[in-house]
């Protein structure tokens, strides 16, 4: 896994492959997908990311009720850029 020094963000195999970015569900982290990363990172560029107050992921601000998804956003275009993820990407 290459750091990207995101926490709560991690990648692996090479960023020239068509890239795949794994969303863990909730009450998990990216953790969930150890065994699938090992395999696809063969064959593509892995990116998994652990949501906003999961894993090592900062913790969600405000209530737990105006947590919406679009706050990932930011962090995912991040984590791609830092990733030199250049083309469409497989979610």
């Amino acid at each position: 896994m290459r750091d990207l020094s995101l926490p709560g963000v991690y990648f692996a195999g090479d960023a020239a492959k068509p890239p795949v970015l794994l969303l863990h569900s909730s009450q998990s982290s990216a953790g969930q997908w150890r065994a699938l990363v090992a395999e696809l990172a063969k064959s593509y560029a892995v990116l998994s990311v652990d949501l906003l107050g999961y894993g090592a992921a900062p913790a969600v601000t405000g209530t737990p009720e105006s947590f919406r998804f679009e706050a990932e956003i930011p962090r995912i275009l991040e984590a791609l850029e830092k990733a030199q993820v250049r083309q469409p990407v497989t979610l």
